[in-house]
């Protein structure tokens, strides 16, 4: 049986940012995640940090948003509203791609970006793993969203972001 608070809290801790159900969001992901080095040298808008910030905030405030007023009880929740939040995580993920940090943050937005992006494949293969009905919890997915939420915290909160630092 599912552990409730610990599901919850490693729920709330993967659900960081912001697809569908099953295949179509994987397909969604990997083809806007594909061809985004394309899509970047196209759409990429230099900002300097505070605009970064401010605008990589604004869109963790909104998944995180979403994510807050969703709430999961039981088994179906999770197979229902998973899904769901791998959606916004992997829309914030296709928005934040295409802004150019400053010189001095490009490797920490790299880590940003790489670790928003582990917690929405995670995110969305454990929901699938729900809606299959599978017996026992994909804790190791949730475990390894949680361990990507904790990296991306620290990293957001040391540059100074505060909603992308949020991931509880």
């Amino acid at each position: 049986m599912l552990n409730t608070r610990l599901a919850a809290s490693a729920l709330a801790t993967i659900m960081l940012t912001a697809s569908g159900c099953g295949e179509s969001a994987k397909s969604s992901s990997h083809s806007a995640l594909a061809g985004s080095s394309q899509l970047e040298a196209q759409t990429k808008r230099p900002l300097n940090r505070a605009q970064l910030i401010a605008q990589a905030d604004a869109i963790c405030e909104r998944v995180n948003t979403e994510r807050d007023s969703m709430t999961i009880r039981t088994r179906a929740d999770y197979a229902r509203i998973l899904p769901q939040i791998a959606t916004y995580e992997q829309t914030a993920l296709a928005e934040m791609i295409k802004f150019s940090p400053p010189k001095s943050m490009e490797e920490d937005w790299k880590q940003i970006l790489n670790e928003i992006r582990t917690i929405a494949e995670s995110t969305a293969k454990a929901g699938e793993s729900f809606q299959s009905h599978h017996i026992n919890p994909p804790t190791s997915l949730l475990t390894s969203a949680a361990a990507a939420g904790q990296r991306l915290s620290l990293v957001a909160h040391r540059d100074g972001f505060k909603a992308c630092a949020q991931t509880q």
